[in-house]
């Protein structure tokens, strides 16, 4: 990231104040005699969006600061109120990549468009907190990048899955198959829920072959109903039922009853009673 670490005591400010910035826009547009109808034609955009800059609600993007400084004949310096804030905007408004603290991004990124807030940041980020709050703003495709190579490079497991609700589902996988090497399948708890189900059903049988359903157990709410089977019938053959009984909450009721039967055929039959609040449910097509 185009990081500067040292700080500036402007940046622990809050550089785009918008109840600051609206008033300033406000007190221009009434200098000049404006109406907020009149400056939403100069401008291109709604009356509502005049409106909401004024009441300090929302806060106009780089493009339309850069309109309003022209529009409303009042310098950028001055309707933001910050000097630190009006040099950001500037450069960003003029595609140069300016050099950020990650405060000063996070404060900047709502202002701008996602290929803005992907150059910005850079090629990689340098560290999972700062890309954590600026993931709103990113594009999947940067952040997907962004995220592998932070994983890659610092094996932060808590911080890659932090990022996982704002990544793109092909990363999302990528990631796993770094992930699994080093944590093992259990390592995908907190991914499963944003994973393609076909793929963790991949990682979860290719464990089981390996070494049972060691590790699997807290994958077996994300998974879909072909690979529960799977396991189950895999089990069934090899005569392991008790192994079965974790399966249970999440298998159709056609399986189970012929676990059920194993059971019941078996030399312990006292395992049922782990079973018999599974046994009614919507047959299913295992």
């Amino acid at each position: 990231m185009f990081f500067n670490n040292k700080p500036t005591q402007e940046a622990q400010g809050l550089m785009f104040d918008q109840q600051r910035i609206g008033a300033n826009i406000m007190k221009a547009r009434k200098a000049k005699g404006y109406t907020q109808m009149t400056l939403a034609d100069a401008l291109g955009v709604s009356f509502q969006a005049v409106s909401n800059w004024e009441r300090g609600q929302t806060c106009p993007d780089i493009a339309n600061l850069s309109e309003l400084s022209r529009v409303l004949d009042i310098s950028i310096d001055e309707l933001l109120g910050n000097r630190r804030a009006a040099e950001i905007t500037r450069e960003i408004a003029e595609d140069k990549t300016p050099e950020l603290q990650p405060e000063e991004l996070q404060q900047v990124a709502p202002l701008l468009t996602g290929e803005q807030a992907d150059k910005a940041a850079g090629v990689s980020a340098s560290d999972f907190a700062a890309l954590t709050a600026l993931a709103p703003f990113l594009s999947e495709e940067f952040l997907g990048e962004a995220v592998i190579t932070l994983y890659e490079r610092t094996g932060s497991l808590d911080g890659a899955m932090s990022l996982a609700p704002f990544m793109a589902e092909d990363d999302i996988g990528e990631l796993a198959s770094l992930i699994v090497p080093k944590e093992g399948v259990a390592g995908l708890t907190k991914l499963a829920p944003f994973m393609n189900e076909d793929e963790l059903g991949d990682f979860v049988l290719a464990q089981f072959q390996k070494g049972g359903l060691k590790d699997i157990n807290s994958l077996l709410p994300f998974l879909n109903d072909n690979v529960l089977c799977e396991l189950a019938e895999q089990l069934l053959k090899k005569g392991d039922l008790e192994a079965i009984l974790p399966l249970a909450p999440f298998l159709d009721e056609d399986i189970l009853d012929d676990v059920a039967r194993a059971i019941l055929k078996g030399k312990d039959p006292s395992m049922l009673s782990g079973l018999a609040a599974f046994l009614t449910g919507d047959s299913g097509d295992c």
